[in-house]
């Protein structure tokens, strides 16, 4: 992103994994995203996909959500709109299924490269998830939708953008929040264990350079003056060894297996 807040791009307009954009960029890029709570995605877009033409003669079409998550062949039909990984893990792993309509490297049909994506998703989670949380480490700025305000202000301190910028767009107008229980999304989170370890470790991230970013600014210091040894907290600093941490330092209790993530989080309130 430059100075004055538009985007300089690689895949605008397009969707990409990870793999697409380290195979096209040189250097270190400043990487900046969002994430969404997994469990609040997935009960929205199964709830959006209602609104769909090609759902129009499902018996999910009718249901609520809770209904829906109680009936499992009618749930199996909307895999798609949950599936785990595709709330975060697999795009910043690197592993969405190459030769569709997500952007990989390599890039399209390859039967070799799509069966070993497949393969390390089901076979080996606990290497995807830590494969995207090695990716996060690497974002400039990332925010929460579930805290955008902090988000965005940290995001407006880092780049010295001008805090009278227009906010974020609403694309998307459908609110489905009344529509959803909190059995539901306890029910949801138990169906993704990858996407909701990779997010209970963003947490932890963002509040601690959440922290750092509010000392400073406190101290009168804006990004380029930041003194703490703070992971990525100044995105031109952003491959400066001392400002890395790295998953295997941090949070190990966040690498269990994913039977044990599954009892864990699932229960969780701190969302």
């Amino acid at each position: 992103m430059g100075r004055n807040g538009r985007p300089n791009a690689v895949g605008n307009g397009i969707h990409a994994d990870m793999s697409y954009i380290d195979a096209h960029v040189e250097g270190h890029p400043h990487i900046l995203g969002f994430l969404r709570e997994p469990a609040a995605r997935a009960a929205s877009n199964i709830l959006f996909w209602n609104t769909l033409g090609y759902t129009k003669d499902w018996k999910g079409r009718d249901m609520s959500l809770s209904q829906i998550l109680n009936d499992p062949e009618t749930l199996e039909m909307y895999s798609g709109a949950y599936q785990d990984g595709w709330g975060g893990v697999c795009w910043l792993a690197g592993l969405c299924p190459n030769g569709w309509y997500v952007h990989t490297n390599p890039d399209g049909n390859n039967e070799t490269e799509l069966k070993r994506r497949h393969d390390t998703v089901h076979s080996n989670p606990e290497l995807a998830v830590s494969l995207a949380k090695e990716q996060l480490e690497r974002f400039a700025w990332f925010g929460l939708l579930g805290q955008k305000d902090e988000s965005t202000d940290m995001l407006a301190w880092q780049m010295d953008l001008n805090y009278s910028a227009p906010g974020l767009p609403r694309q998307n107008a459908n609110d489905f929040r009344k529509a959803v229980t909190k059995q539901d999304l306890q029910q949801l989170r138990k169906l993704l264990p990858m996407d909701v370890s990779l997010y209970k470790y963003a947490k932890k991230l963002f509040e601690q350079r959440l922290r750092a970013y509010k000392a400073e600014k406190a101290a009168g210091r804006n990004a380029k003056e930041a003194i703490a040894p703070f992971p990525h907290l100044n995105p031109d600093e952003q491959d400066n060894a001392q400002f890395v941490m790295r998953t295997s330092d941090v949070y190990s209790e966040d690498l269990l297996p994913m039977d044990a993530l599954i009892s864990d989080f699932a229960s969780g309130d701190d969302y």
